[in-house]
């Protein structure tokens, strides 16, 4: 039997506050004390994340102009190629 796992992402950029929660309520509980500060993050289980909610956008890239396709939470970080941290690592 497969045990489905929960996380807490912001729905604005799609970054995982935090995962790894054996329930939802689990889950809601540590949204609700520990991530307050972020009032829009949500909950969901890591399968409907990363099939629904976390897309694929097209990104240009900085240096060599071609189109690349990542995951909308990998947007300008250092997997991102339309950024120059990725260039410079």
């Amino acid at each position: 039997m497969k045990m489905t796992l929960y996380l807490i992402y912001r729905p604005e950029d799609c970054l995982v506050l935090q995962s790894g929660f054996a329930t939802e309520k689990a889950a809601t509980l540590a949204l609700q004390r520990k991530w307050r500060r972020y009032p829009t993050a949500k909950v969901s289980s890591e399968n409907n994340f990363y099939q629904n909610i976390d897309h694929d956008v097209e990104v240009r890239g900085l240096e060599d102009g071609r189109i690349y396709t990542i995951r909308a939470s990998e947007v300008d970080s250092c997997v991102d190629p339309s950024t120059e941290r990725y260039w410079d690592l």
